[in-house]
């Protein structure tokens, strides 16, 4: 692999300040140092926490075969990505095996999931081409052991902070380096109109703007609670180490010119103003209604459906403020293209899995919809639309009930959720569990899930005190 990296960087390699090779021992030497820092901060994670790591970092970046120069299919992968995910599969099923769980209690709290999850996998029985898609529904189980695996740790906030981070310190500062010293990995080319573009460890521009994205709200999220919870522990040049991500993210986040990512810098944008808007109501001691957050989750994902099906016509002046052109940079094109698709199955989809072949590649010019709600109306119909809105409406509900006993991990999150569904307007991931930002929505609801559950009327449920008697939530600190 290595040889590689030098024999094909040097085919387009600018004036750099050191040799490549230099660099890449610089920089594996800086990601060693930030896994350090990342022990210190959770020494208590577990050696089967780099289980759902490998998973997590596989879904945020290049799928391994394009590491080692395997050619896989559209519809199959590599062989490569294969053994790395059936591996995952196994050691993940071996480590459940020997936990003890409440199978009752899990599919009562994360009933929605277990749905969306087994519908697609009914979903596949229509699609056309039943055993791809079933392969790509494998997928879909992994993610979902891997929330168990979350779910079923000692720590469960602290192993998805843990995996979030160990994403960001690795993740981030390679992508820079290839960027700069590597750029036959690091920098491609737009079909659409031939612009140089930054991918760094990702496949495309809007992949890497969705890492950078969901790292600097992490890091952001993550220097703000140290500074509000004394009682964290403080971890020398920790903070320093955590700027200097966050400062790579954010000009990552700028991409080449001309060539970045608007949907993911809009996104970032609602996260923080969402997070701010948190504080400031904490500071005025006013208390989000679960209701309101859900009505407000709804209204993102009825927009985000209509967009497509009006053509685009709802993000017009957004697309001229942020310097696009009137076709979204080629969205609308592809949404006029699937569309006719969408309108021939509109209850049950084709299927899950079941739409983007190589040939369906060829014609549409693309390998998604750049819509995740357009994606799941392709797909899963009508029907997984519903079912993916109310898991996303039930997490915001349980997320803003959070917020009165965690309010730290509550806003995180809450604002996770939201920047999903803005992301998804202009993206495609809310169709998958095997996408970044949706892998995390996931495995929040995994760690955070069973600590604030909403009843129909937004109580939270009561719980039993030391003496026995039951005692509301609202009251445990």
């Amino acid at each position: 692999m290595l040889y590689c990296l030098g024999q094909e960087s040097a085919l387009r390699r600018p004036p750099a300040c050191m040799p490549p090779y230099l660099a890449l021992l610089l920089c594996s030497g800086v990601v060693f140092f930030l896994l350090r820092l990342d022990r210190k901060q959770s020494p208590h994670a577990s050696v089967a926490l780099w289980v759902p790591t490998l998973w997590l970092l596989s879904v945020s970046s290049k799928p391994l075969g394009a590491w080692l120069g395997a050619q896989g299919t559209v519809e199959g992968g590599s062989q490569w990505d294969q053994v790395l995910l059936g591996c995952l599969l196994v050691l993940g099923v071996v480590i459940l095996a020997t936990r003890q769980h409440d199978w009752s209690n899990i599919i009562r709290e994360h009933g929605w999931v277990l749905l969306i999850v087994g519908y697609m996998l009914f979903s596949t029985v229509w699609s056309g081409i039943l055993v791809i898609s079933f392969k790509r529904w494998i997928r879909e189980l992994l993610a979902l052991i891997m929330m168990f695996l979350i779910l079923s740790d000692v720590a469960p906030k602290a192993a998805v902070a843990t995996l979030i981070r160990r994403s960001a310190y690795i993740l981030i500062p390679f992508s820079m380096m290839l960027i700069k010293y590597f750029p036959f990995y690091g920098v491609a080319y737009g079909h659409w109109d031939g612009k140089q573009m930054w991918v760094g460890m990702a496949m495309h521009k809007n992949s890497l703007g969705r890492l950078c994205m969901v790292s600097a709200f992490f890091i952001t999220w993550a220097l703000i609670r140290r500074i509000n919870v004394p009682k964290i522990q403080r971890i020398k040049y920790h903070t320093a180490a955590e700027l200097g991500v966050l400062a790579l993210s954010l000009y990552m986040l700028k991409g080449a010119p001309n060539a970045y990512s608007t949907t993911s810098i809009v996104a970032l944008f609602v996260g923080v103003g969402l997070l701010a808007a948190l504080f400031w109501m904490r500071k005025k001691a006013i208390q989000p209604s679960p209701w309101v957050l859900g009505a407000a989750a709804a209204m993102v994902i009825a927009y985000g459906t209509l967009t497509p099906l009006l053509g685009g016509a709802t993000l017009g002046h957004m697309a001229g403020a942020m310097g696009r052109d009137d076709t979204l940079t080629g969205r609308t094109d592809i949404w006029a293209a699937v569309m006719p698709t969408v309108l021939s199955n509109p209850l049950i989809g084709v299927g899950f899995g079941g739409y983007w072949t190589s040939a369906t590649i060829d014609a549409v010019g693309e390998n998604e919809c750049h819509n995740g709600f357009l994606e799941v109306l392709l797909e899963l119909g009508l029907i997984g639309l519903v079912l993916i809105s109310a898991y996303v409406i039930s997490c915001s509900r349980k997320a803003t009930a959070l917020l009165q006993q965690d309010f730290d991990w509550g806003c995180l999150w809450t604002c996770y959720i939201f920047m999903s569904l803005v992301h998804n307007v202009g993206e495609s991931s809310v169709s998958t569990f095997c996408s970044q930002l949706t892998a995390i929505v996931l495995l929040l609801s995994g760690a955070l899930g069973s600590a604030a559950v909403v009843g129909w009327k937004g109580s939270v449920p009561l719980q039993r005190g030391r003496c026995g008697r039951r005692v509301s939530c609202l009251m445990v600190k």
